[in-house]
């Protein structure tokens, strides 16, 4: 049946129509723009509306490359109870699977932002024959079959970034038929290789594109020989790798100098060790390998002390980058070993109870320098840093905070204005023909306690 025409209200007089806009006068260009703002229910509810609606939405879909699980995308409050299930997944993707470009699975399930999950190994196939253009991928700890991940090794060519939980059901063949399927996988991080044997699959690893490993808590004496094992697989195709170079450790027991890693330590330029062993007889003959090392990042591992800092200061000539966290037994002997021995451009330290910074003001070519919850670091040695970075004409910046709030059970001392005061001197300086100005923030929010200085030096030069 055609529509009937709705006839235009009578005008009496002197009355006046008022010209007034409504969501149905808005162009498609409009209606577009405005459902990209919706999440994922919202976009499928609308579909409800209109036929027009329906297209525009539909259509819509082509901006959404990311899929993740927390409550805020699907538009659920954080206190709401839901289910993800089989039905909803294939719903989404029939709508956007051709757009995916990554998918998150949940690390955590039990937080209050991430939905539960409940998808079968069947949905999981199908998700991956709608997703053909997926380059990333991180499964967490969902667990995965055999038969899924060989679909997915038959249906992706093209991921550059995938994550595994090994507690799941995978053999060393399920990822050499998935690394011989992706020629452009440049990061791979696996989880909790202890129960697997997941050694010979490094070999099929694209030797042109991988740039970073992780391997993460992998406990045990029978769970290291098939980390060494690993390592060894991965050393007889180091020659040919051209552009890794990132390697990150994490939650490894053993000792450092029985992980192998020094036979193949040239090719990395950034490594990264949490809550790892690292302690060894001799750590200058352990790190003289390193050579081509530039950023090193330690995080509260076991051994840290400053004997193995100074070996790193004395081998490791060409490291730029360094971030030092919760390292308990490092004072200011080892932070001054690297602080006067090497050329660093860029410093962290974090938790670091027992330095003060009395050599920080000596680094001449930091460019970046950031504190955080180091309770003894002297704030007139932070000043100095400031005022020496002036007189280099160096661009510098350097953000200091700490937390004071009475749960945090550490005593801070206050700032005394030192590095205010360094700041607004050094504003206006004319060095070297270069005029120094500083941008300056003070933050303190109160109901946490924390307290935090940014100053970030920037040169111009004069006219």
């Amino acid at each position: 049946m055609p529509q009937k025409k709705l006839k235009p209200a009578k005008n009496s007089g002197n009355v006046k129509l008022k010209s007034s806009t409504n969501v149905v006068s808005l162009n498609i260009e409009c209606l577009l723009m405005i459902f990209s703002h919706l999440t994922i229910c919202e976009r499928i509810k609308v579909e409800r509306v209109c036929k027009l609606w329906q297209e525009v939405s539909q259509s819509g879909w082509v901006g959404f490359q990311t899929l993740h699980f927390k409550k805020s995308l699907w538009g659920f409050a954080t206190n709401t109870k839901v289910t993800i299930n089989d039905k909803i997944i294939r719903t989404v993707l029939s709508r956007c699977g051709n757009y995916i470009r990554e998918v998150q699975f949940p690390q955590f399930s039990c937080e209050s932002k991430i939905l539960k999950l409940s998808i079968s190994q069947r949905c999981l196939g199908t998700m991956w024959e709608t997703c053909p253009n997926l380059k990333i991928l991180d499964l967490g700890f969902h667990f995965i079959r055999s038969s899924t991940l060989s679909v997915l090794a038959n249906c992706s060519s093209n991921l550059e970034d995938f994550k595994l939980d090994l507690h799941s059901n995978i053999s060393d063949d399920d990822l050499s038929t998935l690394f011989s399927s992706n020629k452009k996988l440049k990061i791979l991080h696996l989880y909790h290789n202890d129960s697997s044997n997941i050694c010979k699959c490094v070999k099929d690893l694209p030797r042109n594109s991988i740039e970073e490993i992780m391997i993460c808590n992998c406990h045990g004496t029978s769970t290291f020989g098939k980390i060494y094992e690993f390592f060894s697989q991965f050393l007889s195709v180091s020659p040919e790798l051209e552009k890794f170079r990132k390697l990150s450790i994490h939650n490894i027991t053993h000792d450092m100098s029985s992980w192998g890693l020094h036979s193949c330590a040239k090719v990395f330029n950034s490594v990264e060790l949490y809550f790892c062993t690292i302690s060894c007889d001799n750590p200058t003959r352990k790190l003289l390998a390193f050579e081509n090392l530039q950023e090193l990042t330690l995080y509260g591992n076991r051994g840290e002390t400053d004997k193995f800092l100074i070996a790193v200061s004395t081998t490791c000539t060409k490291l730029k980058r360094c971030f030092l966290q919760a390292c308990n037994s490092v004072t200011d002997r080892g932070l001054s070993a690297v602080a006067l021995n090497l050329k660093l451009t860029y410093l962290e330290i974090f938790d670091m109870d027992n330095v003060c910074g009395k050599d920080l003001p000596k680094m001449h070519t930091l460019q970046y320098f950031r504190s955080e919850n180091c309770k003894n670091l002297v704030e007139e040695y932070l000043a100095q840093m400031v005022l020496t970075a002036a007189a280099d004409s160096r661009t510098f910046q350097l953000i200091h905070s700490y937390n004071d709030s009475q749960s945090s059970n550490r005593n801070y001392p206050p700032f005394n204005g030192k590095l205010l005061q360094a700041a607004a001197q050094v504003n206006g300086n004319h060095q070297n023909g270069y005029t120094i100005t500083t941008q300056l923030c003070f933050q303190y929010r109160a109901k946490v306690g924390e307290r935090k200085i940014c100053i970030i030096l920037d040169k111009q030069k004069k006219i």
